[in-house]
């Protein structure tokens, strides 16, 4: 909305879910509509988001308990990597902006398509050698919860498939809600 480009995207976002195109050619398509926008114009809108209430709090206290936090994303590389860093995460994964000179190019380098997310997160698990059934995964889309997670939560819910795919729902604003079940399932 703040780059004016809503209204187009939306309509490539459409034609992806009617699979009219694939992810990577959506994610060009939306991309190629930021062409020249000055990357410190992206880092400005992007500092404004804010957090999901208890993000903080929920990752330091797993981490605390020993485990390994991952964010696997197919959003942009400048959000998730803030947030990754922000949030002290273990590993971050995500679709990074092409840029030249301080602005965009207008494409995007392809690493995490929605629905290649669920073998994407499988990956990561084997190279950290654990076990798909000790990875807890919380997402609010049936691509963040794979089948093969020990643990599946979805956060505010965005698809019955999502809801159906979840050991547990979790429809509120505060992420520290998902951290009970996971200490409790986990231990």
């Amino acid at each position: 909305m703040k780059l004016g480009t809503w209204a187009t995207g939306r309509v490539f976002a459409q034609r992806y879910l009617d699979g009219e195109i694939n992810y990577r050619e959506w994610a060009e398509s939306d991309c190629a509509l930021w062409k020249g926008t000055s990357l410190s114009r992206i880092s400005e809108i992007i500092s404004g988001i804010e957090y999901v209430t208890g993000a903080e709090e929920t990752v330091n206290r797993l981490k605390e308990a020993g485990m390994k936090i991952g964010i696997v994303s197919a959003g942009i590389s400048i959000l998730a990597d803030r947030a990754g860093k922000d949030l002290n995460a273990d590993i971050v994964l995500s679709n990074r902006l092409l840029t030249s000179d301080g602005a965009l190019t207008g494409g995007i380098e392809t690493a995490v398509s929605v629905d290649e997310k669920p073998k994407i997160i499988c990956d990561i698990a084997a190279s950290l050698s654990i076990p798909m059934h000790e990875v807890a995964t919380v997402g609010d889309n049936v691509y963040d919860i794979p089948r093969e997670s020990g643990l599946r939560i979805a956060f505010n819910p965005k698809s019955r498939e999502a809801e159906e795919m979840a050991d547990f729902v979790v429809r509120n604003d505060d992420l520290r809600s998902v951290l009970e079940i996971i200490l409790e399932e986990t231990q």
